[in-house]
């Protein structure tokens, strides 16, 4: 039974001790500025909206050319 209680309080020593170290290695992250967040998240938008776009086009083209392929065969 000592040594599940002695078990116990190590899991909870060392859980205080991973967060107090991830805690101090946020202070050190250098966080973008509002500026780069937003330019950030409009080139994210635009590569989504353009990969989207891109794959609809070829979807649109595949089918089209698959359609034609199966009323030749059938």
């Amino acid at each position: 039974m000592a040594t599940t209680m002695i078990k116990r309080k190590n899991v909870v020593g060392n859980t205080g001790r991973y967060l107090s170290e991830v805690w101090s290695e946020l202070k050190k992250v250098q966080w973008p500025s509002r500026e780069e967040l937003y330019a950030f998240t409009v080139m994210v938008i635009v590569a989504i909206v353009a990969v989207g776009a891109y794959i609809g086009v070829l979807d649109a083209v595949l089918s089209r050319i698959s359609d034609h392929v199966f009323r030749l065969g059938g």
